[in-house]
């Protein structure tokens, strides 16, 4: 399957789901800092969810802009926690993630990872996170 059909279902998933759907196709990191800053910056007070979708290249917590800059994952999602994104606060967050892994880590050791970095924050901190209505899923190729 190529990746332009993934990105045309998950479209056409999501507005049969009744979201408001946005593709940004090959984006720089610049382009991609400034779409993520223009987007935890909006009004979500109208909106009952938040959901990311990412296709692209990576490895263990790192995707890749299509200048071939990483980014951290953690740092993408902290643009909608609670302290950077007031309007999503309480609301779900999600972050879909298909990205082909480099290296040698396959997908079931990256969601472990994911999972178990989420949960070692909940148990540190006897509180939860300000990101408690984040959920993260990923799928490497």
């Amino acid at each position: 399957m190529c990746i332009c059909d993934l990105a045309e279902m998950l479209k056409e998933l999501f507005e049969d789901l009744k979201f408001d759907v946005q593709v940004h196709n090959d984006l720089t990191m610049e382009l991609l800092e400034i779409l993520l800053m223009g987007s935890s910056g909006i009004d979500h007070s109208s909106f009952d969810a938040f959901v990311c979708c990412f296709l692209t290249h990576g490895k263990l917590g790192v995707l890749y802009t299509s200048d071939a800059k990483p980014v951290r994952i953690l740092d993408i999602v902290e643009y909608f926690d609670d302290l950077h994104c007031a309007t999503l606060r309480g609301k779900p967050k999600m972050f879909f993630i298909q990205a082909c892994l480099t290296g040698q880590f396959n997908c079931m050791w990256l969601d472990y990872i994911v999972l178990l970095l989420l949960t070692v924050l909940v148990v540190q901190t006897e509180q939860l996170p300000s990101v408690w209505s984040l959920c993260v899923c990923m799928s490497g190729l």
